[in-house]
């Protein structure tokens, strides 16, 4: 089992992944509604918070290294396999956010990306594009 910040950032459905830099967001739009009223003026209605969308690229890469410089046992397409099996439920996953806060999501997206296709017939790597949308 993964451990947050000690062999990765972020738990998805019980398995460890690194963030790629500069690419993890959190978005959480408000909801709002603008109605007209009786006497034709526009009022606006806030509804609060809306659900959380994270949206990040995820390291699925091989010789991978946790925080203590020791090799990490996962191979690249392990670690993408597993995240196609938590893509490919129809129901929602167990998703640990960096800062160790529990929750639970759905995928809302999936895009795989490989950087180098020369590497991919020996060991293939990918950086997988997620959006999660809190349930």
């Amino acid at each position: 089992m993964a451990t947050r910040g000690v062999d990765c950032q972020i738990l998805i459905d019980g398995s460890g992944y690194f963030v790629e830099p500069r690419t993890y967001a959190l978005k959480r739009l408000r909801i709002r509604k603008a109605v007209i009223t009786k006497g034709g003026q526009e009022r606006y209605t806030d509804g609060g918070p809306g659900k959380r969308v994270w949206h990040m690229i995820l390291l699925c890469l091989n010789n991978l290294q946790d925080y203590t410089g020791q090799p990490l046992p996962a191979t690249g397409l392990s670690q993408r396999n597993a995240l196609v099996a938590s893509y490919n439920k129809l129901s929602t996953v167990a998703y640990t956010d960096m800062d160790g806060t529990a929750y639970t999501v759905h995928f809302d997206d999936y895009e795989e990306q490989v950087r180098d296709p020369r590497t991919q017939l020996a060991n293939p790597s990918y950086h997988v594009a997620v959006v999660l949308v809190e349930a």
